[in-house]
């Protein structure tokens, strides 16, 4: 059982960063039941600013470009 019904939704942002591997990004993707879309940031406390958090909202807002 998962905790959140994906397929209710008809596509997932997924928001990580630089350290994450791309493989497991990709595992992740590949196991979403719905369309889905990675925004990778830089890592560090610092991209935890307005600048990336425009970044996320414009993905949002225009469909994940």
């Amino acid at each position: 059982n998962s905790l959140i019904d994906l397929s209710k939704y008809s596509k997932i942002l997924i928001v990580t960063d630089k350290n994450i591997p791309q493989s497991l990004v990709q595992k992740l993707q590949s196991v979403l039941p719905v369309e889905n879309f990675c925004l990778v940031l830089d890592p560090g406390e610092a991209q935890k600013d307005l600048e990336n958090i425009q970044k996320i909202w414009g993905a949002l807002k225009w469909g994940f470009l």
